[in-house]
């Protein structure tokens, strides 16, 4: 595992994205591989386009992935929360964890934040689509509102919250 420490202050898309390749630089190079390595074969058959596709799919899954968890960051500058967070990443797996307190409802709020804006992504990708390819990166998009289903972290992250109000009383 992982994991790096920044201040959520010190944050931004753009070294986000760089942290986030630098800590996923195993499975940024698995996906490269599989990309590059057919491309001959897929040049010589002159289906090029074949490698277009996937390039435009795995790219759209990882910037999917990187704007969902940059979004529960970017929750915490819009609650005003100032600190450290530690960012833990496992082959197939990133956590965004606050070092500071959060009530239930900025658990709630943070935990939403990322798969809702992927999610009105998605949305407005799928209105907006001129072409199949363009549909299936839509639903790549889309699909990040099961991640607040509770067997993953941010439907978890939920629940917790809110059986935590249940038996304080509530907030």
């Amino acid at each position: 595992m992982k994991q790096v420490t920044k201040t959520v202050e010190d944050i931004n898309l753009m070294n986000f994205s760089w942290l986030f390749l630098k800590i996923n630089k195993p499975l940024v190079i698995m996906i490269m591989v599989s990309i590059l390595l057919p491309m001959p074969l897929f040049l010589k058959l002159e289906v090029a386009f074949l490698t277009v596709q996937q390039f435009t799919l795995i790219s759209s899954l990882l910037i999917s992935f990187m704007l969902h968890e940059y979004f529960h960051i970017l929750s915490f500058k819009v609650l005003k929360k100032k600190g450290a967070v530690r960012i833990e990443s496992t082959f197939l797996r990133i956590s965004i964890i606050p070092l500071f307190h959060l009530s239930n409802y900025q658990i709630v709020m943070m935990a939403m934040m990322g798969p809702l804006i992927c999610f009105t992504i998605g949305l407005i990708l799928f209105m907006t689509a001129s072409s199949q390819l363009m549909m299936y990166v839509s639903y790549i998009f889309l699909l990040h509102i099961i991640f607040l289903l509770p067997p993953f972290g941010d439907g978890m992250m939920i629940i917790k919250a809110y059986l935590s109000s249940q038996l304080k009383g509530g907030e």
